[in-house]
C-alpha cells in the first residue's frame, strides 16, 4: 500500500492556482477512478487500487507549510512507512510543466 499526498491549501482562494497543483492531481485521480474524499482529523483520502497497487490518495486540509503533520498522522493511522509515500507539489524554482522524480529532498519550506 502506498500513500499519494497532493499537497494544497483548502480554501477558494487557491483551488486553481499553481500552489495547489498537488491537489489538483489528487483530484484527477478521484475523477478518473471515480471515487470521493472521505475525511478524517487532518486529511481527506479515499483508497484505490491501480493494477495490483492499493493506494491511499490523500490531500492534507493543514495548509502547505503545516502538511508534514498531515502526512505522519496518514501514515500512522494507515500503517505505512513514509518510504511507500509519494508526494506531489509545486515547485516554484521550476519552469510550468516541468516533473522531476526524486527519492530525497528537503523539505523546501514545508
Amino acid at each position: 500500500m502506498w500513500i499519494v499526498a497532493g499537497l494544497g491549501n483548502p480554501g477558494g482562494k487557491y483551488e486553481l492556482t499553481r500552489h495547489n497543483v498537488g491537489f489538483l492531481f489528487i483530484d484527477r485521480l478521484c475523477n478518473l477512478y471515480k471515487v470521493r474524499l472521505n475525511s478524517h482529523k487532518s486529511f481527506m483520502y479515499q483508497k484505490v487500487k491501480i493494477n495490483e497497487d492499493e493506494l491511499i490518495l490523500l490531500k492534507p486540509m493543514t495548509y502547505m507549510n503545516r502538511s508534514g503533520i498531515a502526512i505522519k498522522e496518514a501514515c500512522e493511522y494507515f500503517h505505512i512507512p513514509t518510504e511507500r509515500v509519494i508526494v506531489i507539489h509545486d515547485d516554484m524554482d521550476m519552469e510550468i510543466g516541468k516533473i522531476r522524480v526524486r527519492k530525497k529532498g528537503s523539505s523546501g519550506g514545508h
